[in-house]
C-alpha cells in the first residue's frame, strides 16, 4: 500500500489526474465524433457529386457521339501570382492545390469516355456500386460507384485518403491545444483550492511548531471537520501529559520536603557523638551533607519544571547584583581559594525569574569550582548579543570530552571522567539548562582555551 507524504501532493495529484483524465477522455470522443462525422460528410460530397456528374450525363451534347475521352483539366498551380490575398497558399486564383487530391470518371462499358486529368487510366474502383477503398498509384483512394440505368454508364468519384489523415491530424492537435489550455487553467485553480483548503491545516503545524516543551495549553484552532479529531486527540494528549507531570513535580517536591525532617535529625545526631573524628561520624556526616544537597536540587527542579504560568510575572533585575548574590551565598572557603575575574557592567539588567537564574547560576558555578582543581580560576562575563542577554562562566579544569558535552544537561548524568573527582547529584547542569528554556533561552557548553569548560547561559532581553 503506498504511503502518503503529503497530502497536499496527494490532492493535487489525485484531482489533477481525475481531471485530466475526464479531459482526455472528452476530448478523445469529441475528436472520434468529430471524425466520423468529417467522413460521413465527405462520403456524401462524394455520393453527391456523382448524381452532379449523371445528370450532366444525361444532356447529349455533353459527351461525344464518338465516346471518344473527354479530359477534365486541372491547374497547374506554376504561377506563383496565381496565390490570392487571403495568406494561405492552398487558395489561388485558379483554385485549389487539393483538386489534385480528387478526382471522377465516367465508363461505358470498358471504354473510359470522361475522367478528371488525374485520374487516367485503371478504374477508380471495381465496378460495383457503393463505397470502396482502392490503392492507386501508392496512395489508397476512397471512392463512390453508381451505375446510371438510363445510359448504361458508371460513375466513380474518389477523394485520396490522405486528405481526411491530414484533417484528422489537424483536429487531434486542436484537441490536444484544446485540452492543454484547459488543463492549465482548471489546474492553477485546484492549486489555489488545495492551498485555501489546506491554510487552517498548515497554520495548526505552526502554533504547535513554535510552541515550547513547556506549553502544554490545549490548542484552540479552527479546523475543517475532518481534521478537527486530531486536534482533539491532540490537546487530549497535552493534557495527559501536563497531569503526568504535575504528578511528577508534586512527588519530587512532597519527597523532598519529606526528607528534610529525618535528614535533619541524622545531622544533628551525627554532631552529637562523641568521636566527631571517627571515620564513620564523618562518613555520616558527608552522606547527609551530601543527601540534603540531593533535596535542595530536586526542590529546584521541581519549581523548574512548574508550568509558567505558576511562576508569575517577569521581573527586572540586575545581573551584578545577581551574580554578587550567588558567589557570597557559597562557602566562604570556595570563595576566597578560587581566582575570580568578573566582567559584568553594573548597568545591565535584565528581566525574568531572578530566583530560578540565580539557583542556575550557583548550579554552573558550583560545577565550575568542583572541577577546577585547588586554586581554581573562574571567568564570569556578562554581555548583549542579538537581544539575548549572554552569560559566560568559564574555569580552568581538565574540561569534558567532545563526545560528553551533548550529554551535560541530562538528570543525574555525570561526565566518566569526573565522577571519582567530586561528590554531586548529577541535576545541577539539567536545572540551569531547564531555567534556560523557561526564559526562552539555551544553555550551551563549549571547550575553554587551553583547557577546561566554557558554559554560555543565554535568554531574551
Amino acid at each position: 500500500m503506498m504511503t502518503i507524504k503529503s497530502l497536499r501532493a496527494a490532492l493535487l495529484i489525485g484531482v489533477n489526474t481525475v481531471v485530466i483524465s475526464i479531459l482526455a477522455i472528452t476530448a478523445w470522443a469529441s475528436y472520434r465524433n468529430t471524425v466520423h462525422e468529417l467522413d460521413e460528410l465527405f462520403d456524401a460530397e462524394l455520393a453527391q457529386t456523382a448524381r452532379l456528374i449523371k445528370s450532366l450525363t444525361h444532356d447529349q451534347q455533353f459527351l461525344n457521339e464518338d465516346q471518344q475521352l473527354l479530359i477534365i483539366e486541372l491547374p497547374k498551380f506554376i504561377d506563383d501570382d496565381l496565390l490570392s490575398n487571403d495568406g494561405d497558399g492552398y487558395r489561388t486564383l485558379d483554385g485549389h492545390k487539393y483538386e489534385t487530391k480528387l478526382g471522377f470518371q465516367v465508363w461505358r462499358d470498358a471504354n473510359l469516355i470522361l475522367a478528371s486529368e488525374n485520374a487516367l487510366g485503371e478504374p477508380l474502383a471495381r465496378f460495383s456500386p457503393g463505397y470502396q477503398e482502392h490503392l492507386r498509384e501508392q496512395q489508397t483512394w476512397i471512392s463512390f460507384s453508381h451505375y446510371d440505368n438510363t445510359t448504361g454508364l458508371w460513375i466513380f468519384t474518389a477523394q485520396r485518403e490522405d486528405i481526411r489523415s491530414e484533417l484528422s491530424g489537424y483536429l487531434a492537435r486542436d484537441q490536444l491545444l484544446a485540452l492543454f489550455m484547459t488543463w492549465v487553467p482548471i489546474s492553477l485553480g485546484i492549486l489555489w483550492l488545495v492551498n485555501r483548503v489546506l491554510q487552517p491545516v498548515r497554520r495548526y503545524a505552526k502554533t504547535l511548531g513554535q510552541r515550547r516543551a513547556d506549553q502544554l495549553q490545549p490548542v484552540i484552532e479552527s479546523l475543517p471537520a475532518e481534521i478537527e479529531p486530531i486536534r482533539i486527540a491532540v490537546n487530549s494528549l497535552l493534557q495527559r501529559i501536563t497531569e503526568q507531570l504535575e504528578r511528577e513535580r508534586r512527588f519530587i517536591n512532597d519527597a523532598a520536603h519529606e526528607l528534610r525532617t529525618p535528614l535533619a535529625a541524622l545531622k544533628l545526631h551525627a554532631e552529637q557523638l562523641p568521636d566527631r573524628q571517627h571515620p564513620s561520624c564523618k562518613a555520616v556526616r558527608q552522606v547527609s551533607q551530601r543527601m540534603n544537597h540531593l533535596i535542595e536540587q530536586l526542590l529546584i527542579l521541581a519549581k523548574a519544571d512548574s508550568p509558567s504560568a505558576h511562576l508569575g510575572a517577569l521581573q527586572a533585575f540586575n545581573l551584578a547584583e545577581l551574580v554578587e548574590q550567588v558567589i557570597s551565598d557559597l562557602p566562604i572557603d570556595a570563595v576566597e581559594t578560587a581566582e575570580w575575574n568578573l566582567s559584568i557592567s553594573s548597568q545591565l539588567n535584565g528581566r525574568g525569574y531572578p530566583t530560578l537564574l540565580g539557583s542556575a547560576l550557583r548550579n554552573l558555578i558550583e560545577n565550575a569550582l568542583k572541577y577546577s582543581g585547588d586554586q581554581p580560576m573562574i571567568k564570569i562575563v556578562a554581555e548583549i548579543h542579538d537581544n539575548h542577554l549572554q552569560i559566560m562562566i568559564a574555569d580552568d579544569g581538565p574540561g569534558v570530552d567532545a563526545g560528553q558535552i551533548a550529554h551535560l544537561t541530562e538528570r543525574f548524568y555525570r561526565a566518566e571522567q569526573h565522577r571519582q573527582l567530586a561528590n554531586g547529584a548529577g541535576l545541577g547542569l539539567s536545572i540551569a539548562a531547564r531555567v534556560a528554556h523557561l526564559h526562552g533561552g539555551e544553555l550551551i557548553f563549549e571547550p575553554n582555551q587551553p583547557h577546561g569548560l566554557r558554559a554560555i547561559l543565554s535568554i531574551p532581553n
